[in-house]
């Protein structure tokens, strides 16, 4: 009775009210649920049942929930989602019996390559309408040293070519030997056309080049300490794609629910962000007999003379009617910047913020109110903001564009104006202005202007050849792209077959070697040249799997291992229960400090590019592992090996967990540990 109840009341409806028992919703509510349970994990156990629905134009999505608590504290939580076409989108299952937290790293669980099959089983047991319609695949290279989960992709497709977005993930517990949970972005309802005349790779890339192309521009480096600039070619066009059975450029529709913000709300809400950091990171409110010092020694404008400049500039609101509400200094790489904040009192009240330049006088931001008019006039004009711009930064801007700046692009009644060097654009200086079209008056305005050196474009490679390239690396291809028949609906309706490339594996190439730029990409693992045949072989590419080596093509596997890259192996695996690719510029002064901290090396044992002892090694190792107190315990270690006398703790502790041994009885102590050794060591230390 109790659960007849609770499946009465179950049916809410999320976004409307409430779902009454009797409606059709919640007939078909009953249906959908009765076609998937043979799906899905028995729910006979769960004591707790909730339903709700989310309705649209184009879709119905039922969502179940079931749960229970125990008297031993566990608890355990199962909960989908079903579309109109009877997919399981979004799926989860939680039992605590199988929470057991982060355990020792250890290589000794199944590898993903071996748990993708079972993945691929139990998914298609639970979307059977799917088993030819995705493909699943790793998530990544490498294996975790410690997670009880696997995570893999999960990308749907449609005549073997894949439906763009229309992904997810799986998470696989080998606690529990099953799915834990996966979540797929399905769009219900396409058409999709037949690529039996689709055209050919070459012919989608000779159209690719003539038609979209790329265009060279200065990027940042923001991935160093200080920030760089160099010469890329990036895709001229990102939402404009080949159709792959016209070859000609097309754009898919997007629907109308996805609208963008116009051009002037988007720039309030970066300028807001932006306006008090408008010249740098150091913000402190200064007193009035602070502020007249700095004014001295800094060469600054004074806090008076700022202010009236401001006040009597007619682009900016801040005439007698605002009152003065606040204003402060800041710094930020030698330059000082005033904020002010102006404001009325009168009931229709009004502000403005506007960020100076305290030793030039050039304003760098206003953010002002605006009252803005219902029935508005037409788009203000572009001349207007060149004009606007040209008053308020001549330095930089003039309205032939003759100057440092020109004129790029206008959305709504926002204006950018991007920066030129050497001809060729500087995307992340810029100069934005949003105008008020019922006033004509400024409702926001900021400029971005950077001291760095440009490279020459001299030398760089043919746009053609980096064309070429970029179409190699991002994987150019057909998919599928989800688009609406015509403008302002609100949902896909049918499938493009266009050809486009995978900006997540390549967005940008070098203008001067067209290589792919990748600024944040994890270091890789070698292709080992010279470990075929050794007796570490397998060891050495066991441990590449979870990201544990050289990062150099040559292991060099019978050379001395040096102190810098033992400790970093230790730090990392053994401490850090994370791998660790090491490699020629890496820098490890802060994995001294941890091991210094952890007392892996104590003070006077430094010596990065020494080599490492067999003795020695043993030590640092059982350091790591915090069990050097044990190791010093006099009289209850006998050594096993006749050459060691010192440290017999050390070497009797790994030697019990078969982390090292010896021969014939002998250990060799003052041995030098080679590369191929340390890694034996650390595999010994993983599997036991």
């Amino acid at each position: 009775m109790k659960k007849t109840i609770a499946f009465i009341l179950c049916f809410v409806l999320v976004s409307t009210g409430i779902l009454s028992y009797a409606s059709p919703e919640s007939d078909e509510a009953m249906k959908v649920l009765a076609s998937i349970k043979s799906r899905i994990p028995d729910t006979n156990g769960f004591d707790r049942f909730n339903s709700s629905y989310d309705k649209t134009e184009n879709d119905l999505v039922y969502h179940f929930e079931w749960s229970k608590d125990s008297d031993d504290s566990s608890y355990e939580f199962m909960s989908l989602s079903v579309n109109s076409e009877n997919v399981i989108t979004s799926y989860n299952h939680y039992d605590s019996k199988y929470e057991k937290g982060v355990s020792k790293p250890t290589i000794t669980r199944p590898t993903s390559d071996q748990i993708l099959p079972d993945v691929i089983n139990e998914f298609e047991k639970i979307n059977p309408s799917l088993s030819d319609s995705v493909i699943i695949s790793k998530s990544d290279n490498r294996e975790s040293l410690t997670s009880n989960e696997y995570v893999f992709n999960v990308c749907r497709i449609y005549n073997g070519i894949p439906v763009y977005n229309d992904s997810g993930y799986i998470s696989y517990s080998i606690e529990s030997e099953s799915i834990r949970s996966f979540n797929l972005n399905y769009t219900p309802a396409l058409s999709f056309p037949d690529p039996g005349n689709a055209i050919s790779y070459d012919d989608a890339a000779q159209s690719y080049f003539e038609k979209l192309g790329m265009k060279l521009v200065y990027n940042t480096d923001y991935s160093k300490t200080e920030k760089t600039v160099y010469l890329a070619y990036i895709p001229r066009e990102t939402n404009k794609y080949i159709d792959a059975l016209s070859s000609d450029v097309i754009v898919p529709l997007r629907p109308s629910r996805y609208g963008e913000i116009n051009g002037a709300d988007k720039e309030m809400v970066s300028d807001s962000l932006n306006s008090s950091a408008g010249g740098g990171g150091f913000r402190e409110e200064l007193s009035e007999a602070e502020l007249k010092e700095l004014e001295k020694v800094g060469n600054l404008i004074s806090k008076d003379e700022a202010e009236k400049q401001i006040r009597e500039n007619k682009l900016i609101n801040a005439g007698n009617e605002y009152d003065l509400a606040r204003v402060y200094l800041s710094s930020s790489d030698d330059e000082y910047f005033y904020h002010f904040s102006f404001e009325t009192n009168n009931p229709e009240y009004a502000y403005s913020n506007v960020n100076m330049n305290a030793k030039t006088g050039e304003i760098r931001s206003i953010y002002q109110s605006a009252d803005y008019d219902s029935d508005e006039k037409d788009e203000i004009k572009a001349d207007i903001a060149r004009e606007y711009v040209e008053t308020l930064a001549p330095k930089y801007y003039s309205s032939d564009d003759s100057k440092k700046y020109r004129f790029e692009s206008q959305n709504g009644n926002g204006f950018d104006f991007v920066r030129y060097e050497n001809d060729i654009p500087y995307n992340d200086d810029r100069i934005y202005i949003s105008i008020n079209p019922k006033d004509e008056k400024i409702t926001s305005y900021n400029i971005r202007f950077s001291e760095t050196a440009f490279p020459s474009p001299e030398g760089i490679v043919e746009k053609s050849y980096a064309t070429k390239k970029f179409l190699e690396y991002s994987d150019y291809k057909m998919y599928y792209y989800p688009s609406c028949s015509s403008e302002n609906m609100k949902y896909c309706d049918k499938a493009l077959l266009v050809y486009m490339p995978d900006m997540s594996k390549c967005s940008e190439v070098y203008a001067n070697t067209s290589e792919p730029v990748r600024l944040y990409e994890q270091a890789q693992i070698g292709d080992y040249t010279d470990i075929s045949g050794h007796y570490a072989e397998e060891i050495i590419n066991t441990l590449s799997r979870y990201g544990i080596g050289f990062e150099e093509d040559e292991f060099r596997p019978d050379e001395v291992i040096c102190q810098k890259d033992y400790v970093a192996l230790l730090v990392s695996v053994v401490s850090r229960n994370d791998g660790i690719i090491l490699g020629k510029s890496m820098d490890y002064t802060s994995y001294y400090t941890r091991a210094g901290n952890l007392g892996i090396v104590k003070d006077g044992e430094n010596s990065p590019e020494s080599p490492v002892t067999r003795e020695n090694a043993a030590v640092y190792m059982v350091r790591a592992l915090g069990f050097e107190e044990v190791a010093k315990l006099d009289g209850i270690y006998v050594s096993k090996f006749a050459d060691v006398t010192k440290n017999i703790g050390y070497i009797s502790i790994l030697s019990g967990l078969g982390v090292v041994d010896g021969f014939g009885g002998i250990f060799n102590p003052d041995k030098n540990l080679t590369r191929a050794d340390a890694m034996i060591m650390i595999y010994k230390y993983l599997s036991c």
